[in-house]
Protein backbone atom coordinates (compact mmCIF):
# COMPACT_ATOMS: atom_id res chain seq x y z
CA UNK A 1 0.00 0.00 0.00
CA UNK A 2 2.93 2.28 0.81
CA UNK A 3 4.37 1.83 -2.82
CA UNK A 4 0.67 2.85 -4.40
CA UNK A 5 1.02 5.83 -2.45
CA UNK A 6 4.59 7.18 -3.39
CA UNK A 7 3.56 6.84 -6.99
CA UNK A 8 0.31 8.99 -6.67
CA UNK A 9 2.14 11.75 -5.12
CA UNK A 10 4.75 11.90 -7.95
CA UNK A 11 4.92 14.79 -10.62
CA UNK A 12 4.59 13.30 -13.86
CA UNK A 13 6.22 15.09 -16.63
CA UNK A 14 3.89 17.18 -19.03
CA UNK A 15 0.38 16.99 -17.11
CA UNK A 16 1.74 20.09 -14.90
CA UNK A 17 -1.01 22.92 -14.86
CA UNK A 18 -0.29 25.68 -17.58
CA UNK A 19 0.25 29.01 -16.03
CA UNK A 20 -3.00 31.72 -16.46
CA UNK A 21 -2.32 34.11 -19.19
CA UNK A 22 -0.12 37.74 -18.17
CA UNK A 23 -2.05 41.06 -18.98
CA UNK A 24 -0.24 44.12 -18.63
CA UNK A 25 -1.44 47.19 -19.18
CA UNK A 26 0.36 49.79 -21.26
CA UNK A 27 0.56 53.31 -22.57
CA UNK A 28 -1.89 55.73 -24.24
CA UNK A 29 -1.11 57.33 -27.64
CA UNK A 30 -1.83 58.82 -29.69
CA UNK A 31 -4.54 61.24 -27.80
CA UNK A 32 -6.96 63.28 -29.30
CA UNK A 33 -9.97 65.51 -27.10
CA UNK A 34 -12.71 62.43 -27.52
CA UNK A 35 -10.51 59.56 -28.38
CA UNK A 36 -7.55 57.16 -27.57
CA UNK A 37 -5.43 54.15 -28.76
CA UNK A 38 -4.60 51.67 -25.52
CA UNK A 39 -1.81 49.65 -25.79
CA UNK A 40 -0.85 46.90 -23.71
CA UNK A 41 0.82 43.23 -23.89
CA UNK A 42 -0.95 39.71 -23.94
CA UNK A 43 1.09 36.22 -22.42
CA UNK A 44 -1.69 33.51 -23.95
CA UNK A 45 1.10 30.98 -22.20
CA UNK A 46 -0.40 28.40 -24.50
CA UNK A 47 -4.49 29.06 -23.36
CA UNK A 48 -6.98 30.29 -26.20
CA UNK A 49 -7.41 33.88 -25.06
CA UNK A 50 -9.13 37.30 -25.85
CA UNK A 51 -8.91 40.54 -24.40
CA UNK A 52 -10.74 44.02 -24.00
CA UNK A 53 -9.83 47.05 -22.30
CA UNK A 54 -12.32 48.81 -19.19
CA UNK A 55 -12.36 52.34 -19.39
CA UNK A 56 -13.92 55.28 -17.24
CA UNK A 57 -14.00 58.35 -15.03
CA UNK A 58 -12.84 56.17 -12.19
CA UNK A 59 -11.76 52.54 -11.21
CA UNK A 60 -15.34 51.38 -11.34
CA UNK A 61 -14.81 52.05 -15.55
CA UNK A 62 -18.15 50.82 -16.72
CA UNK A 63 -17.28 50.96 -20.73
CA UNK A 64 -15.46 48.73 -22.74
CA UNK A 65 -13.24 48.82 -25.83
CA UNK A 66 -14.67 45.99 -28.42
CA UNK A 67 -13.20 41.80 -27.47
CA UNK A 68 -10.30 40.77 -29.59
CA UNK A 69 -8.23 37.80 -30.26
CA UNK A 70 -5.15 37.34 -28.67
CA UNK A 71 -4.21 34.23 -29.60
CA UNK A 72 -2.93 30.78 -27.92
CA UNK A 73 0.90 31.22 -28.05
CA UNK A 74 3.75 30.83 -25.87
CA UNK A 75 4.64 34.38 -25.67
CA UNK A 76 4.19 38.11 -24.94
CA UNK A 77 1.97 40.21 -27.38
CA UNK A 78 1.94 43.63 -28.18
CA UNK A 79 -2.12 44.53 -28.68
CA UNK A 80 -4.07 47.88 -28.84
CA UNK A 81 -7.60 49.09 -28.86
CA UNK A 82 -8.91 52.15 -30.04
CA UNK A 83 -11.56 54.08 -27.76
CA UNK A 84 -13.76 57.16 -28.70
CA UNK A 85 -16.76 59.15 -27.38
CA UNK A 86 -14.23 60.99 -25.17
CA UNK A 87 -14.60 64.29 -23.37
CA UNK A 88 -11.89 66.58 -23.70
CA UNK A 89 -9.87 67.36 -21.42
CA UNK A 90 -10.80 64.89 -18.79
CA UNK A 91 -8.61 62.06 -16.60
CA UNK A 92 -9.67 58.53 -17.72
CA UNK A 93 -8.67 55.19 -15.93
CA UNK A 94 -8.46 52.14 -18.04
CA UNK A 95 -6.65 48.61 -17.80
CA UNK A 96 -6.49 45.94 -20.08
CA UNK A 97 -8.46 42.86 -19.35
CA UNK A 98 -7.21 38.86 -20.69
CA UNK A 99 -10.14 35.95 -20.90
CA UNK A 100 -9.33 32.60 -21.36
CA UNK A 101 -11.46 29.42 -20.39
CA UNK A 102 -10.16 29.62 -16.74
CA UNK A 103 -11.67 33.52 -16.05
CA UNK A 104 -10.07 36.57 -16.32
CA UNK A 105 -6.82 38.17 -15.59
CA UNK A 106 -6.84 41.64 -15.32
CA UNK A 107 -3.87 44.83 -15.92
CA UNK A 108 -2.88 47.35 -13.21
CA UNK A 109 -4.79 50.00 -13.68
CA UNK A 110 -3.38 53.34 -15.53
CA UNK A 111 -4.91 56.88 -16.35
CA UNK A 112 -4.93 58.56 -19.71
CA UNK A 113 -5.97 63.10 -19.92
CA UNK A 114 -7.44 63.62 -23.13
CA UNK A 115 -6.39 66.63 -24.70
CA UNK A 116 -7.97 69.96 -24.69
CA UNK A 117 -10.31 70.54 -27.12
CA UNK A 118 -9.15 73.76 -29.32
CA UNK A 119 -11.36 77.02 -29.33
CA UNK A 120 -13.55 78.12 -32.58
CA UNK A 121 -16.12 80.26 -33.52
CA UNK A 122 -18.97 80.36 -35.40
CA UNK A 123 -21.09 82.93 -36.60
CA UNK A 124 -24.76 83.54 -37.69
CA UNK A 125 -27.46 86.01 -38.59
CA UNK A 126 -31.46 85.62 -38.28
CA UNK A 127 -32.36 87.17 -40.58
CA UNK A 128 -29.91 87.04 -43.76
CA UNK A 129 -31.10 89.03 -46.09
CA UNK A 130 -32.48 91.00 -43.97
CA UNK A 131 -34.71 94.66 -44.76
CA UNK A 132 -33.34 97.61 -45.06
CA UNK A 133 -33.61 99.56 -41.51
CA UNK A 134 -34.44 96.30 -40.00
CA UNK A 135 -32.85 94.31 -37.10
CA UNK A 136 -30.86 91.37 -37.61
CA UNK A 137 -30.50 89.19 -34.68
CA UNK A 138 -26.15 88.11 -34.97
CA UNK A 139 -25.33 85.01 -32.67
CA UNK A 140 -22.90 82.52 -32.62
CA UNK A 141 -20.58 79.81 -30.24
CA UNK A 142 -17.68 79.37 -29.20
CA UNK A 143 -16.81 75.77 -29.24
CA UNK A 144 -13.59 74.08 -27.12
CA UNK A 145 -12.54 73.66 -23.69
CA UNK A 146 -13.16 76.26 -21.73
CA UNK A 147 -15.26 78.19 -24.07
CA UNK A 148 -17.68 79.71 -21.00
CA UNK A 149 -17.50 83.07 -19.60
CA UNK A 150 -15.50 84.19 -22.31
CA UNK A 151 -14.71 87.85 -24.23
CA UNK A 152 -16.05 88.22 -27.61
CA UNK A 153 -15.69 91.13 -29.98
CA UNK A 154 -18.00 91.94 -32.94
CA UNK A 155 -16.76 93.99 -35.87
CA UNK A 156 -18.62 95.35 -39.32
CA UNK A 157 -17.06 96.67 -42.34
CA UNK A 158 -20.03 97.72 -44.90
CA UNK A 159 -20.15 97.47 -48.62
CA UNK A 160 -18.14 98.10 -50.58
CA UNK A 161 -15.77 96.91 -47.90
CA UNK A 162 -13.05 99.37 -47.90
CA UNK A 163 -13.08 101.42 -44.53
CA UNK A 164 -12.12 98.40 -42.99
CA UNK A 165 -13.53 96.61 -39.85
CA UNK A 166 -14.88 98.73 -37.09
CA UNK A 167 -16.41 97.87 -33.53
CA UNK A 168 -19.71 97.50 -34.02
CA UNK A 169 -21.22 96.62 -30.65
CA UNK A 170 -20.15 96.39 -27.07
CA UNK A 171 -18.45 93.31 -26.37
CA UNK A 172 -20.26 90.39 -25.22
CA UNK A 173 -19.23 87.32 -22.98
CA UNK A 174 -20.09 83.61 -23.76
CA UNK A 175 -22.72 81.95 -21.41
CA UNK A 176 -21.61 78.43 -19.72
CA UNK A 177 -22.16 76.58 -23.20
CA UNK A 178 -20.30 79.35 -25.09
CA UNK A 179 -23.10 80.76 -26.69
CA UNK A 180 -23.43 84.38 -27.64
CA UNK A 181 -25.69 87.21 -29.06
CA UNK A 182 -25.29 90.69 -30.58
CA UNK A 183 -28.11 92.85 -31.39
CA UNK A 184 -27.87 94.94 -34.50
CA UNK A 185 -30.96 97.04 -33.56
CA UNK A 186 -30.84 98.56 -37.48
CA UNK A 187 -28.67 97.46 -40.34
CA UNK A 188 -28.71 100.12 -43.91
CA UNK A 189 -26.39 97.91 -46.00
CA UNK A 190 -25.07 94.99 -47.22
CA UNK A 191 -22.40 94.62 -44.64
CA UNK A 192 -19.87 92.10 -43.92
CA UNK A 193 -19.19 91.01 -39.94
CA UNK A 194 -17.04 89.16 -38.02
CA UNK A 195 -16.21 88.27 -34.28
CA UNK A 196 -13.08 87.00 -32.61
CA UNK A 197 -11.92 86.20 -29.04
CA UNK A 198 -10.87 89.33 -27.21
CA UNK A 199 -8.24 87.57 -25.20
CA UNK A 200 -7.10 85.51 -28.44
CA UNK A 201 -7.41 87.24 -31.37
CA UNK A 202 -6.17 84.27 -33.65
CA UNK A 203 -9.41 82.68 -32.71
CA UNK A 204 -12.16 84.04 -35.05
CA UNK A 205 -15.00 83.07 -36.99
CA UNK A 206 -15.31 83.09 -40.83
CA UNK A 207 -16.83 86.64 -42.07
CA UNK A 208 -20.40 86.62 -42.18
CA UNK A 209 -22.17 88.92 -45.05
CA UNK A 210 -25.60 90.50 -44.56
CA UNK A 211 -27.31 91.44 -46.90
CA UNK A 212 -29.82 93.93 -46.63
CA UNK A 213 -32.46 94.04 -48.97
CA UNK A 214 -35.27 97.10 -50.30
CA UNK A 215 -37.58 97.18 -48.10
CA UNK A 216 -40.27 97.29 -50.52
CA UNK A 217 -44.61 98.10 -50.89
CA UNK A 218 -46.71 97.17 -53.47
CA UNK A 219 -50.15 96.40 -55.37
CA UNK A 220 -52.26 96.15 -58.12
CA UNK A 221 -54.87 98.53 -58.79
CA UNK A 222 -57.42 95.67 -60.03
CA UNK A 223 -56.74 91.70 -58.61
CA UNK A 224 -59.91 90.54 -60.83
CA UNK A 225 -59.79 91.31 -65.03
CA UNK A 226 -60.71 90.18 -68.07
CA UNK A 227 -58.45 88.94 -70.02
CA UNK A 228 -55.97 90.80 -72.43
CA UNK A 229 -56.48 93.93 -69.71
CA UNK A 230 -53.89 96.17 -68.20
CA UNK A 231 -53.07 95.90 -64.81
CA UNK A 232 -51.68 99.25 -62.89
CA UNK A 233 -48.39 97.83 -60.16
CA UNK A 234 -47.65 100.71 -58.02
CA UNK A 235 -45.26 100.43 -55.12
CA UNK A 236 -42.56 102.35 -53.24
CA UNK A 237 -38.89 101.61 -51.82
CA UNK A 238 -36.71 102.17 -49.05
CA UNK A 239 -33.50 103.30 -49.01
CA UNK A 240 -35.50 106.48 -51.70
CA UNK A 241 -32.93 105.68 -54.84
CA UNK A 242 -33.79 106.90 -58.28
CA UNK A 243 -33.07 104.17 -61.02
CA UNK A 244 -33.70 101.06 -59.35
CA UNK A 245 -34.52 98.09 -61.36
CA UNK A 246 -38.18 97.05 -60.70
CA UNK A 247 -39.17 93.92 -62.46
CA UNK A 248 -43.23 92.54 -62.88
CA UNK A 249 -42.82 88.63 -62.84
CA UNK A 250 -45.54 85.63 -63.14
CA UNK A 251 -45.36 82.68 -61.93
CA UNK A 252 -45.52 79.88 -64.35
CA UNK A 253 -45.15 76.23 -64.33
CA UNK A 254 -43.17 76.99 -60.89
CA UNK A 255 -40.90 79.54 -62.31
CA UNK A 256 -40.82 83.69 -61.98
CA UNK A 257 -41.30 84.85 -66.15
CA UNK A 258 -40.58 88.71 -66.24
CA UNK A 259 -43.43 90.34 -68.02
CA UNK A 260 -42.86 94.20 -67.04
CA UNK A 261 -39.72 96.41 -65.65
CA UNK A 262 -39.33 99.89 -65.13
CA UNK A 263 -37.34 102.18 -63.01
CA UNK A 264 -37.56 103.42 -59.59
CA UNK A 265 -37.85 107.28 -59.48
CA UNK A 266 -37.31 109.38 -56.65
CA UNK A 267 -38.49 113.29 -55.88
CA UNK A 268 -37.67 115.77 -53.53
CA UNK A 269 -37.15 115.14 -50.05
CA UNK A 270 -39.99 112.00 -50.09
CA UNK A 271 -38.86 108.93 -47.58
CA UNK A 272 -39.61 106.43 -50.14
CA UNK A 273 -38.94 106.49 -53.70
CA UNK A 274 -41.76 105.11 -56.30
CA UNK A 275 -42.43 102.54 -59.18
CA UNK A 276 -45.35 102.25 -60.94
CA UNK A 277 -46.26 99.81 -64.76
CA UNK A 278 -48.76 98.80 -66.65
CA UNK A 279 -48.89 95.18 -67.55
CA UNK A 280 -51.46 93.32 -70.06
CA UNK A 281 -52.37 90.12 -68.45
CA UNK A 282 -53.10 87.25 -70.55
CA UNK A 283 -54.07 85.04 -67.77
CA UNK A 284 -54.09 84.96 -63.99
CA UNK A 285 -52.15 83.36 -61.40
CA UNK A 286 -49.30 84.53 -58.97
CA UNK A 287 -47.32 87.99 -59.84
CA UNK A 288 -44.90 89.89 -57.92
CA UNK A 289 -42.55 92.90 -57.79
CA UNK A 290 -38.93 92.61 -57.97
CA UNK A 291 -35.77 95.03 -56.98
CA UNK A 292 -32.76 94.61 -58.17
CA UNK A 293 -29.34 96.55 -58.18
CA UNK A 294 -25.98 95.90 -59.98
CA UNK A 295 -24.25 97.15 -57.01
CA UNK A 296 -22.94 94.79 -53.90
CA UNK A 297 -24.71 97.54 -51.33
CA UNK A 298 -28.48 95.78 -51.69
CA UNK A 299 -29.30 92.42 -52.45
CA UNK A 300 -32.12 91.69 -54.45
CA UNK A 301 -35.93 91.49 -52.99
CA UNK A 302 -39.62 90.82 -53.73
CA UNK A 303 -42.82 92.50 -52.78
CA UNK A 304 -44.62 88.62 -52.21
CA UNK A 305 -46.79 87.79 -54.24
CA UNK A 306 -50.35 89.58 -55.72
CA UNK A 307 -52.76 87.26 -57.00
CA UNK A 308 -54.58 88.36 -60.35
CA UNK A 309 -57.79 86.48 -61.25
CA UNK A 310 -58.59 86.87 -65.22
CA UNK A 311 -61.55 85.59 -66.47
Amino acid sequence: MSGVALTVGLAVPGLAKAAAPAATTGGAAPVTPTTAVLHGTVDPNGHPTTYFFQFGANTLYGSNSGTQNAGSGQSPASITAGIGGLVPNTLYHYRIVAQYPGGLVKGKDRTVRTRKQPLALSLAAVPNPVPFGSPVMLSGALAGTGNGNRTVVLQANPFPYTQGFQLAANPQVTNAQGGFTFPILSLGMTTQFRVFLQASPSVAAPVLTVGVGFRMGASANHTHVRRGAKVNFTGTLKPALSGVQVVIQRRRHGRWTTVGRTLSRHRGGAASAKFSKRVRITRGGFYRVEARTSGGNYVTSDSGMISIHAR
